[in-house]
């Protein structure tokens, strides 16, 4: 079965501490710890994956035991992957405080994703996929463009047109129909 959705966005490692309220300025609370994977594109992934649809990710992680973790748990998910691993540049990792009504505080260490290239995403895989899948949250080349222009770099490399492209802005999403 060929891939039908392909997502391309960034892997992060959570770090989450659970706590009633959140710290005061230099005030030291206790919660409870738990790590899960996250970071938008592998949250698209998997969700689509889930729903039974053959799925593939591409990203970018470092060469470190997150990352190295992460693709247990895409061949544990069923998601076919496709990682650039950085050499010397960490995997992306989020610092997550989640107070007892749930709100939250989040600080974002893009480690890897930050070095995902245009060059880093198979031609073939985005060409046959029915869907492809991008966040204005990797940014792909960030010499030459930031976060808009990422996507359209993506679409241009593979002639992907204004007649299959949706760009959904209030939610951050590129969907790009075939």
């Amino acid at each position: 079965m060929s891939i039908k959705i392909v997502v391309v966005g960034s892997y992060n490692q959570d770090l989450s501490w659970i706590c009633d309220e959140f710290p005061k300025t230099e005030e030291t609370i206790f919660g409870k710890f738990k790590m899960t994977t996250g970071g938008k594109g592998s949250n698209q992934a998997v969700a689509v994956a889930r729903t039974g649809i053959k799925t593939a990710f591409v990203g970018s992680i470092g060469n470190d035991s997150f990352g190295k973790a992460v693709k247990q748990f895409y061949v544990d998910e069923g998601i076919e992957f496709f990682l650039t691993e950085q050499e010397d540049t960490p995997t992306g990792t989020a610092g997550i405080v989640v107070n007892s009504i749930g709100q939250n505080k989040i600080i974002v260490s893009p480690g890897a994703n930050d070095k995902l290239s245009p060059l880093d995403i198979p031609e073939n895989l985005v060409r046959e996929a029915q869907v492809v899948i991008c966040q204005f949250e990797s940014q792909l080349n960030t010499k030459i463009c930031v976060n808009f222009k990422t996507n359209f770099i993506l679409f241009k490399c593979y002639r992907i047109t204004e007649e299959n492209t949706t760009v959904d802005h209030s939610v951050g999403f590129t969907f790009v129909y075939k």
